[in-house]
């Protein structure tokens, strides 16, 4: 009786273990697991969010010379045929030879639109200059003073306004003493036209 009961143990050992195996074999095997990096899911700028490029660009000034005081109108026309985005920030620069001329001032008037500008093709944007025609210089002499104007339409680009229609060079008239003050205002730019 002893011995049928070993036996009958080990029959049931044997048999507890060959279940275990059974069940251990028929679980899936862990794959390896390979390591997906995130990527990233930056989608293709909208034409609306490229800047605009200086070819995409017309930069232009009118300019209407009268008794004492020179007013012009300032225009950033989207040539091309796709929507893009112009820098909102910023306002026109006078550029000049700083060297050599000391007593022009340039103010700013308005206020800058923080956000870039969205403009469709063919849309246009404005901005307005006044300085003296012929300035009321205290002391004698006048110094004609060639300035261009430009825009910084993106982070990489600037354009140069042209003077039309003819698109002569651009000349300011300022005084020769440094203590008479020649004063250029330029105005914010606008999705319209601005009158002073």
């Amino acid at each position: 009786m002893k011995k049928l009961l070993t036996i009958l143990i080990f029959i049931i050992t044997a048999l507890i273990l060959l279940i275990g195996i059974y069940f251990y074999l028929q679980q899936p095997t862990p794959s390896k697991t390979s390591q997906i990096s995130p990527t990233s899911t930056l989608s293709s700028p909208t034409p609306s969010q490229i800047y605009c490029t200086s070819k995409d660009i017309l930069a232009s000034v009118s300019l209407s010379p009268g008794a004492g005081n020179v007013y012009g109108t300032f225009t950033l026309k989207n040539i091309s045929n796709h929507k893009c985005q112009l820098l909102g920030n910023e306002f026109i620069e006078v550029n000049y030879d700083t060297n050599n001329v000391k007593n022009i001032s340039v103010s700013h008037i308005g206020t800058t639109q923080k956000q870039p500008f969205v403009l469709s093709s063919g849309q246009i944007l404005y901005s307005q200059v006044h300085y003296p025609n012929g300035p009321q210089c205290q002391s004698v002499g006048i110094n004609a003073v060639k300035v261009t104007f430009t825009y910084k339409i993106s982070p990489t680009d600037i354009v140069t306004f042209e003077n039309q229609p003819q698109n002569i060079p651009l000349i300011i008239q300022a005084c020769k003493s440094p203590k008479d003050i020649t004063e250029i205002q330029i105005w914010n730019i606008s999705e319209k036209p601005i009158t002073p």
